[in-house]
């Protein structure tokens, strides 16, 4: 299995351009598909929606592992 990848953490001032963007997927009104060249390749979702996701990577980790 692929090591999971680490969370990069920036201060939204670093990224002034996205500010709107990212308010509104603080809000929960909308989650983000980053394209390149069209093909999806990563993507922004509220911090609630990243805690699920690693529980989730958690959850299926214990259950693979023996």
């Amino acid at each position: 299995m692929p090591e999971q990848p680490t969370t990069q953490t920036m201060k939204i001032s670093e990224v002034k351009q996205l500010n709107r963007l990212i308010n509104q997927v603080h809000r929960r009104e909308t989650r983000v598909l980053v394209e390149k060249g069209g093909i999806p390749v990563a993507g922004f979702v509220s911090a609630e929606d990243l805690e699920r996701l690693d529980r989730l990577d958690r959850e299926r980790r214990a259950l693979q592992d023996p």
